[in-house]
């Protein structure tokens, strides 16, 4: 009887560790039509950034560039997005720009409030910072501005968790990519694991 018991735990240890090894993506959103209340970021000729909210509500927000061992970071209060684009302020438009390969495309929702947004959607628990080796480890928080399919985003990292039976924590990895034209969080990728804790224990 012990045996088969025995048996039955590997196995089902076995499954448990295959499980949250294979990724699976799920699409959420285009990631480029208007959504209510996102806030958009517009630069001025000094290079400073304001926020304005559809609702018609502005605000100083901090933002800057950062250069540090090759690599730079659009910062954004407590969170920076690594990006391999120039970034720039359009003179013309006095919009934050970013130049990628396939054109230029114009960031309208800050790292920090793509992060927020994304925290608030539930897809992820925790951030899971980029690791770097320079000055720019001192941002709290690091993502990536990447560009997929068309659409410019933040890739973020981090960790959802699942109180299985309402009281044991479960942490599995994540990650989002979520859009900076629109805020909206595009698509998450996570484990096969974490899809059925997902809906076992969400």
């Amino acid at each position: 009887m012990s045996a088969h018991i025995l048996v039955l735990v590997f196995t089902l240890g076995g499954l448990l560790a295959v499980t949250s090894l294979l990724p699976i993506t799920r699409h959420y959103n285009d990631g480029k039509s208007d959504v209510a209340g996102v806030y958009l970021a517009k630069g001025d000729a000094s290079g400073s950034t304001k926020i304005i909210e559809k609702a018609g509500m502005m605000e100083k927000e901090d933002v800057k560039v950062a250069t540090a061992g090759g690599q730079t970071a659009l910062v954004n209060k407590k969170v920076g997005a690594l990006s391999s684009f120039p970034i720039s302020i359009n003179p013309i438009t006095r919009q934050l720009t970013v130049t990628t390969p396939a054109g230029t495309k114009v960031v309208a929702v800050l790292p920090q409030q793509a992060m927020d947004n994304m925290l608030a959607s539930k897809v992820m628990t925790d951030v899971v910072g980029e690791k770097v080796d320079n000055e720019l480890a001192s941002i709290p928080s690091l993502v990536r501005l990447e560009e997929k399919n068309g659409i410019l985003g933040y890739k973020v990292k981090g960790t959802k968790t699942h109180k299985l039976f309402g009281f044991i924590p479960i942490k599995t990895g994540v990650t989002a990519f979520v859009s900076a034209e629109n805020g909206q969080v595009v698509e998450s990728t996570d484990s096969l694991l974490g899809r059925i804790l997902n809906r076992l224990a969400p």
